[in-house]
């Protein structure tokens, strides 16, 4: 089911999509995070560990800018 919607399909009234871009983006630094730390002790031979970090890097600028654009 996408977090967007509920059971009808229908964004809640109650909140605000932007929100909801918020959580997603959280989500997926929080795996990317659980990511790194799994890989840590032995990384997967062919993973390039520097790509999901460049990620991780990336999701935390977007929050960042999602905060600062929520206080003007």
């Amino acid at each position: 089911m996408d977090l967007e919607r509920d059971i009808t399909g229908v964004f809640p009234s109650s909140v605000d999509t932007a929100d909801w871009r918020r959580l997603r983006i959280l989500l997926a630094l929080e795996a990317v995070e659980t990511a790194l730390c799994l890989l840590d002790p032995a990384p997967a031979d062919g993973l390039e560990i520097r790509a999901l970090e460049r990620v991780r890097d990336d999701l935390e600028v977007v929050l960042r800018i999602d905060e600062i654009e929520r206080r003007l």
